[in-house]
């Protein structure tokens, strides 16, 4: 098996664990083979860790493994995620970071989740997502890019509105006023969107959210819609710029350009532990149903 370690290089956990989780995955049989990520092995040099014998990989595109281990939080997930959509490869999320709703697997428990790999036990789901492509006034195309949680489309520059012009196969739904639209997958529901009031969604629901971004009006709503849409959006800001971002990582857009989403023909395969539940999640990570009076 060939597998590939991922990570921040600004990590939260404790340099014990965090050694520890290390030395583990080092120690995995001797049949696998094992990269590193290149800016994840000069971190861990950095902090007096022995890799000798370790082979590093410089990604620059998709890459051929079998299992990726992403360890960071879910910035770190959704970066790395990139490296293996469309292929048959896996991911499993170890949380050093903050939240970890991806990364759901705490580090200690990772030579347990090992085992139920080996054992065929582990649980596998497809997760979908979206691809964002800009084409300029010409109908050329200038960028283009994978989403797994969110596109958004905010304001730059300026504390001044911007108007985005929302269509839906070609008709419009809406012309709104304000920050900025934000278009979610089901994996995203429990991201940007949660805070800008869109509903959570299973992750299997084969759907996607549009929510407005601090709309100027009182009465727009997020809407969910069959994820075979065609969305295409169009700007007017009075800086003659706004911000495209893609999971949180922002591109600068000029006005004139049209911003299209459609769902990707790309899977992703997210491992889990066999005691992995959704609701589980739900309850711990967003405290569903705790009376914060206790």
């Amino acid at each position: 098996m060939k597998i590939l370690l991922c990570g921040s290089v600004h990590q939260k956990s404790d340099p014990e664990s965090f050694q520890q989780l290390i030395e583990t995955i080092l120690a995995l049989h001797p049949e696998h083979s094992l990269q590193i990520e290149q800016r994840l092995y000069t971190y861990l040099l950095s902090e007096g860790f022995a890799l000798g014998g370790i082979s590093i990989c410089a990604p620059g595109g998709v890459v051929d493994t079998d299992l990726l281990i992403s360890v960071g939080g879910d910035g770190t997930f959704l970066r790395t995620a990139k490296l293996i959509a469309g292929t048959k490869a896996g991911i499993i999320g170890i949380n050093s970071g903050h939240l970890g709703f991806l990364a759901s697997l705490q580090p200690e428990d990772f030579p347990h989740f090992w085992k139920e790999l080996e054992e065929g036990t582990a649980l596998a789901e497809e997760r979908e997502l979206l691809e964002c492509f800009v084409t300029n006034e010409e109908g050329r195309e200038t960028f283009r890019a994978l989403t797994l949680n969110e596109v958004a489309v905010m304001k730059r520059d300026t504390a001044s509105m911007i108007s985005v012009a929302t269509y839906i196969n070609g008709e419009l739904i809406s012309n709104t006023d304000g920050d900025g639209q934000l278009i979610s997958t089901p994996t995203g529901s429990t991201a940007y969107a949660l805070s800008v009031n869109g509903p959570v969604v299973h992750p299997h629901s084969p759907v996607v959210q549009i929510c407005s971004i601090a709309p100027h009006t009182l009465n727009m709503r997020p809407i969910v819609l069959p994820n075979s849409v065609d969305i295409q959006l169009h700007i007017e800001s009075r800086s003659g710029a706004f911000l495209l971002a893609i999971d949180g990582k922002s591109h600068p857009e000029s006005i004139g350009v049209t911003v299209h989403i459609r769902r990707s023909e790309k899977r992703l395969k997210v491992l889990h532990s066999q005691h992995y539940s959704f609701y589980q999640t739900l309850r711990q990570k967003l405290m569903w149903g705790q009376d914060p009076r206790l």
